[in-house]
């Protein structure tokens, strides 16, 4: 299943994740929450804003580099900014839950 199915069932089971993190720890992921819904779109439209702005300059080194960047950069920098919320989430879980749990089992839930 591609296309809009399959979106539609990533951000299902994201949606289950945070569920069953709350339920797990008495506190809603609300930082993840937040970087999922908003990070995705977001770099994927400054992936394809830098990359079609690099093809009408038609400079060949520019072009490339834009490719590096939207290809490995950026979702290296999503993946750093979900880890980051993930484990800001599980330390205010800790913190604040009112139920004992395993802080590698909560991270595990929302990852």
């Amino acid at each position: 299943m591609y296309g809009l199915a399959a979106i539609l069932r990533a951000y299902r089971n994201e949606f289950l994740g945070w569920r069953k993190f709350k339920q797990y720890t008495d506190v809603w992921p609300v930082l993840s929450t937040i970087a999922t819904l908003l990070s995705g779109p977001t770099f994927l439209g400054m992936g394809g804003f830098v990359f079609v702005n690099a093809l009408g300059t038609r400079k060949l080194p520019l072009i490339y580099i834009s490719l590096l960047v939207a290809g490995t950069g950026l979702p290296l920098l999503w993946y750093a900014i979900r880890y980051w919320c993930r484990t800001a989430d599980v330390r205010k879980a800790v913190r604040y839950g009112l139920t004992d749990f395993s802080a590698d089992a909560a991270g595990r839930l929302i990852k």
